[in-house]
């Protein structure tokens, strides 16, 4: 009775962690689909004024704002969803623990959050050796998060730079300038991101607290 009573309670973990995985997998369909959407959503407007003949600034700031906000909406409930999956991720971890899995604990261990310990049957010595050549790679700190965090800069940068061009540059006959200034914004917020980025997740003070906190 005990081994029946201790087999279906595997199942029962078993089952949920199959219901992590599912839900890991439809957040990350999700965020992807709706970055697309937004993205989309955004140039569509811009490239139908582009190719508008008669152009009101005012009209196109306004616009412009309105899918800016939109954006950092999508990005605050977006953010929420990383969230949840990586709550689901760290309960996938609870339960290998659990059921002798691994796949999510050596994302951690490469992530350097956790150690491992070998056994005589799924996780020999071997595989630590192994894993330990890629120990320093961090998955969860490295993730899509931060370059679709730029995606409502990108929007309001693209919105921003349409405006002023339509109040300050419209007339402007030096094309080399309207070129750069198209142009240095997107590539300051990308080397900005990018230093960022491997300042956090190189520092002392995310491996401290790294174990609740994503960049």
């Amino acid at each position: 009775m005990e081994n029946k009573d201790k087999k279906i309670n595997i199942d029962l973990v078993s089952n949920e962690y199959r219901s992590c995985q599912d839900t890991t997998q439809k957040i990350e369909s999700t965020i992807w689909s709706t970055s697309t959407a937004i993205g989309i959503g955004s140039l569509a407007p811009l490239i139908a004024l582009i190719l508008t003949d008669k152009i009101e600034a005012i009209p196109a700031m306004i616009i412009g704002l309105l899918i800016t906000f939109m954006s950092l909406i999508w990005y605050f409930m977006a953010t929420r969803w990383w969230d949840i999956q990586h709550t689901a991720f760290l309960r996938m971890k609870h339960l290998e623990e659990i059921l002798g899995l691994y796949q999510i604990r050596y994302v951690y261990y490469r992530d350097g959050k956790i150690d491992l310990e070998p056994n005589d049957t799924t996780f020999k010595k071997s595989f630590i050796d192994e894993l330990k050549g890629h120990q320093t790679t961090k998955f969860h700190l490295r993730g899509v998060k931060k370059w679709l965090r730029l995606l409502p800069w990108f929007i309001l940068i693209s919105w921003g730079e349409f405006c002023f061009y339509l109040f300050f540059l419209k007339n402007c006959n030096n094309v080399s300038w309207t070129i750069v200034f198209f142009i240095l914004p997107y590539l300051i917020l990308i080397i900005f991101n990018m230093v960022r980025t491997r300042f956090f997740e190189c520092s002392d003070y995310v491996k401290k607290i790294k174990g609740r906190y994503t960049v």
